[in-house]
């Protein structure tokens, strides 16, 4: 049996080992150690984090990692892998060690700035789209809709709803000018900045919310972890994204509490509001909208069964 040298062991700036030192590893033997290794750590992805990050060191995808099954692993490869594999070690979430997560089947650029995309958030996109199609049929045919996405992030339901709906432009807001220069790069690389325009806003303050009634839509998957949640979260949340977009004040709901009450003066009559909950928000939210006269107020499930989304009109 060949001498294997995990490539986890090559630290950097430390010399490559000889052929022989290194022994004889291949896209198949480095795949299985590393998952093995993972798993025996914890990680219940072992297989799929393992994957990525080899895909990601040999600039293959994972199909080309089985269609190069016997391929052998250069030393100068073994260590790079090393390099991402202890990060993920470290708990660092895969999405940042790759650089990029994929939502609505596009690829967006995330990091140390901005959440990572979750699944659950596409019901968000979906429901939109749904909205805006209706709405593209009643409108005179050379208007664009215009929608608003409060709290962008990477940009990921913004730049996703002008993907999939031509015929809108869309208005993003962000606190945090780091997640929006990533936002904007997001726009640019897949083809939609023309259509968007990214502003620097604190939405929590009423004064934001200042303006003409000029959006047809308005979307928002905001901060809504309490601060005991945040405590018991995961630490690959907890530890490397940003806790600003994470926190929505001591029991999660301070963003829904100013978009209930501020979010009807911007939206054009039987307008619509789409937000992210967590899966206990649901009733709390039904009230705030009631207490501010907004109407057919509906709570969505995720494929999980668990509410996820706020669907309500303005009067």
């Amino acid at each position: 049996m060949d001498t294997l040298i995990p490539p986890i062991l090559y630290e950097e700036g430390s010399s490559l080992p000889t052929t022989e030192e290194r022994g004889l590893w291949d896209i198949g033997k480095i795949t299985n150690w590393s998952q093995q290794y993972l798993h025996s750590r914890g990680f219940p992805s072992a297989r799929l984090d393992s994957e990525l990050l080899l895909a990601k060191t040999l600039d293959l995808s994972r199909l080309g990692l089985y269609t190069n099954y016997n391929r052998p692993v250069t030393a100068e490869e073994q260590k790079r892998f090393g390099i991402l594999l202890r990060r993920r070690l470290r708990g660092e979430p895969v999405a940042y060690v790759l650089g990029h997560k994929e939502f609505m089947g596009l690829h967006f650029r995330v990091g140390p700035e901005v959440l990572i995309p979750r699944p659950e958030t596409e019901l968000v996109v979906e429901q939109a789209i749904v909205f805006l199609e209706k709405q593209r049929l009643l409108a005179p045919s050379a208007e664009r809709l215009r929608v608003l996405d409060v709290g962008t992030g990477s940009g990921c339901l913004a730049i996703a709803i002008a993907k999939a709906c031509p015929f809108v432009e869309v208005v993003a807001w962000d606190i945090c000018e780091k997640a929006l220069g990533v936002a904007c790069a997001n726009a640019r690389d897949l083809g939609v900045g023309e259509r968007l325009g990214f502003y620097c806003l604190d939405a929590l303050l009423p004064s934001s919310w200042v303006g003409a009634r000029e959006f047809t839509l308005i979307v928002s998957n905001p901060p809504y972890v309490s601060k005991e949640e945040l405590l018991s979260v995961a630490g690959g949340v907890k530890d490397f994204e940003p806790q600003k977009a994470l926190l929505g004040g001591d029991d999660g709901l301070q963003f829904y509490r100013i978009m209930a009450e501020y979010a009807g003066a911007r939206l054009k009559p039987a307008g619509q509001m789409l937000w992210e909950i967590g899966a206990n928000q649901g009733a709390e939210s039904k009230r705030l909208l009631a207490a501010f006269a907004w109407r057919d107020v509906e709570v969505l499930e995720d494929y999980s069964r668990l509410d996820r989304v706020v669907r309500t009109s303005v009067q």
